[in-house]
């Protein structure tokens, strides 16, 4: 709401919440995605030296209206885990992405049914195996920018068809230079329709914020793209370089949006800096 971007934007509260899953696992170098206003936490791992990916097999799902913490059930397919992965909510399924095991990156496409409960993996493989790349649902279509492919950052932007199971190479203008883990994602046209806590899409636009470049050095960059004319433009810098963080947009009413970038690492060190910054929207570029 219009309220977040107020001078409560940079205030926090720590969250202690009611676990009924059978247990809690920390994990990192998971994606998080809401859903039917629940948040799903998906894939990661933990610090185990005998199952580390463990938890990249267990979906949790937070339900902020009772303040809890579940387990969704397993079933007899599942994806197999690993950090760097992406999810994005479409039509009614959550859609995991690659991701990486070790020194394996994944090329796995997995569709999850939060009404079932059930996973279901798609019988042929994406344009590439990828980890560390951002995804944001658009129009009925799954947008993949970036990422690494266990070999080199990738700076091309695809799309996915889930009506006809296809790839298709987006040809972009003044695109950003190759990156990975950086932060994007989108928030709906609609305001009070959040989703996808690692970054946003309004109006037609997707933000992309730091990263890490061809070279392994985080970069400060922050672009915008307009799905309308297929144009990157880029937008002032962080004051300082960051990969790996969140994202969050925001509208507000005066038809502006509103930046939050919180954590990440700068040269592998994790850092709890939170940034905003509101963007203007030109009519076109």
């Amino acid at each position: 709401s219009s309220d977040v971007c107020s001078s409560d934007l940079t205030g926090w509260e720590h969250i202690t919440f009611t676990v009924t899953a059978p247990t809690l696992i920390p994990r990192y170098g998971h994606t998080a995605t809401a859903y039917d206003d629940k948040i799903f936490i998906i894939s990661g791992r933990d610090d185990s030296t005998v199952f580390p990916y463990l938890s990249g097999q267990l979906t949790d799902i937070y339900d902020p209206v009772t303040n809890t913490l579940s387990r969704a059930p397993s079933g007899v397919s599942f994806p197999g885990g690993g950090i760097y992965a992406s999810a994005t909510p479409l039509d009614g399924e959550i859609w995991l992405y690659g991701g990486r095991m070790g020194n394996d990156v994944l090329g796995d496409l997995w569709s999850y049914n939060p009404a079932s409960g059930s996973w279901s993996g798609i019988s042929y493989y994406p344009f590439r195996p990828l980890f560390g790349h951002v995804a944001v649902p658009y129009e009925g279509k799954i947008y993949v920018f970036g990422g690494h492919d266990g070999e080199e950052a990738k700076g091309d932007l695809r799309c996915f068809d889930p009506t006809t199971r296809t790839w298709t190479t987006i040809a972009t203008f003044d695109s950003p230079e190759a990156l990975y883990l950086s932060a994007m994602g989108y928030l709906e046209d609609d305001p009070n329709a959040q989703r996808n806590l690692m970054g946003a899409q309004a109006g037609g636009r997707m933000w992309l914020v730091g990263g890490k470049n061809s070279n392994d050095e985080d970069v400060a960059d922050v672009w915008e793209f307009n799905f309308v004319t297929n144009r990157w433009r880029e937008l002032t810098p962080l004051p300082e370089p960051r990969a790996n963080a969140g994202l969050a947009v925001f509208p507000n009413p005066d038809g502006t949006v509103t930046l939050l970038v919180f954590g990440g690492e700068r040269d592998g060190v994790p850092t709890a800096e939170t940034m905003a910054m509101t963007v203007t929207l030109p009519p076109t570029y």
